[in-house]
């Protein structure tokens, strides 16, 4: 575990592993202190007794069962947030850490996209014919690329 970030946050150190064995493949998570026991502990000690009193639940269209919820972390699929709503939403709410959805992309973001996309194209253009040594063309898409920078950021780039 030499060397491994937690998983989850992805800033801290692991020092827990969690190990879980699907189709004769066996993958290993690796979580920090903290993470582990947010996401494991807490989780284990409220399901026990609701295992007790309850079925386990599973998903019908891919087969993931909570307990493999709980081992590593992840659904096998859609279905398996109405299925497994029980044990999946308590989960995901403690893990958004206070996050709140934004809904869906709207045009602007996808146009703001396109121009994202156009000036790093701009910007390849440019070291391109400066590698070249064509700094008249460069220059025209150093032009272009302040317009996009323009565009993207307004004000002066």
């Amino acid at each position: 575990m030499e060397n491994q970030i937690c998983f989850r946050c992805k800033k801290r150190p692991a020092v827990k592993t969690r190990k879980w064995t699907t189709d004769g493949v066996t993958r290993a998570f690796y979580y920090c202190a903290n993470c582990y026991e947010e996401v494991f502990l807490s989780n284990e000690e409220e399901t026990v007794e609701e295992n007790n009193s309850s079925s386990v639940g599973v998903c019908p269209e891919c087969g993931t069962t909570s307990q493999e919820f709980f081992a590593i972390g992840l659904v096998g699929c859609a279905s398996c947030y109405k299925y497994l709503e029980k044990d999946v939403l308590p989960t995901i709410v403690k893990l958004q850490v206070g996050r709140a959805h934004c809904g869906k992309r709207t045009a602007l973001t996808e146009e703001r996209e396109v121009l994202i996309l156009k000036r790093n194209n701009e910007r390849e253009q440019v070291e391109r014919c400066l590698a070249e040594h064509r700094y008249e063309q460069a220059q025209g898409h150093l032009k272009n690329l302040k317009e996009l920078n323009k565009l993207l950021y307004g004000g002066e780039s």
